[in-house]
């Protein structure tokens, strides 16, 4: 292979390189807007002493690998780009880390909230009207 044929072959693989990472920290933008969405209605029950937490969509982090294995020259020859990628895959492994812990929190204690919530429905809701000819039930 000759030298303008390795560099053309270069330049290819750092172009799909490139595109791959492209297209999976923008697969996230709108993966983070729901996610943050999704916390703000949490946060705003939370006010109304409601309890709720609804899954979060865990954050695509293979773009790390893609940079760390294969660096294109564009980001192999700047290293404050090179940390800026190390940064951005730290804090997405961080926000996955809290995902996956918030999700197990969530199954474990379903069946708290489902009595919380009974508790604040039989406390809230006013009771069916009773007649003379049946008895009120007592609680």
């Amino acid at each position: 292979m000759g030298h303008a044929q390795y560099r053309r072959d270069a330049g290819r693989h750092d172009r799909a390189v490139l595109a791959a990472i492209r297209m999976e920290l923008a697969a996230n933008l709108p993966v983070v807007e729901k996610n943050q969405k999704d916390i703000a209605e949490e946060l705003e029950r939370l006010t109304k002493d409601e309890w709720l937490l609804n899954p979060l969509e865990p954050l695509e982090a293979g773009f790390w690998n893609l940079a760390k294995l294969n660096p294109p020259k564009s980001i192999s020859a700047n290293a404050g780009l090179l940390g800026n990628f190390q940064r951005v895959a730290r804090l997405t492994f961080k926000v996955n880390e809290v995902i996956r812990s918030r999700e197990a929190f969530r199954v474990g204690n379903q069946g708290i909230a489902d009595l919380q919530d009974q508790a604040w429905r039989a406390h809230h809701e006013p009771s069916p009207p009773t007649t003379d000819d049946e008895p009120a039930s007592s609680l």
